[in-house]
């Protein structure tokens, strides 16, 4: 299973900017619109539910946890690819996700994927980024 990072944010257009992504443009790429919808909704919900402890901020701690997601939204199952070795840190990533579910029900073209392979999440003292399957 083939995986490249990628921080799929939406790009919105503050007055006197661009609205262009700080990660490139995803025009004239081969990634699912609703894929990427989807994708956005899930780390954005992730994003309102985590609160990260002043002690967290200051250090260079990372939490990889992938989630599979059942056809109603549901998490099926979360494990970590790789923890931070900090245990109230891991905790508040997991705390966070299991506040966040259930999550919004996948567009039927998706809901295969989703339980099958899920998404990666990766977790630092500042924000929530992750991956998505090669359909990138």
């Amino acid at each position: 299973l083939q995986q490249r990072e990628i921080d799929m944010t939406v790009a919105q257009a503050n007055k006197g900017e661009s609205g262009q992504s700080p990660y490139g443009s995803l025009q004239g790429s081969n990634v699912d619109p609703e894929w990427v919808q989807y994708y956005n909704a899930i780390k954005r919900k992730i994003n309102n539910e985590w609160t990260i402890a002043k002690g967290d901020a200051a250090g260079a701690l990372v939490a990889k946890v992938v989630v599979l997601i059942d056809a109603n939204g549901n998490v099926l199952r979360n494990r970590f690819e790789s923890a931070s070795g900090d245990g109230s840190f891991d905790e508040s990533v997991l705390r966070a996700i299991n506040r966040a579910a259930p999550f919004p029900t996948p567009p039927p073209s998706l809901k295969a994927e989703v339980l099958s392979e899920g998404f990666l999440f990766e977790f630092n003292p500042t924000n929530v980024t992750g991956s998505i399957s090669s359909r990138i």
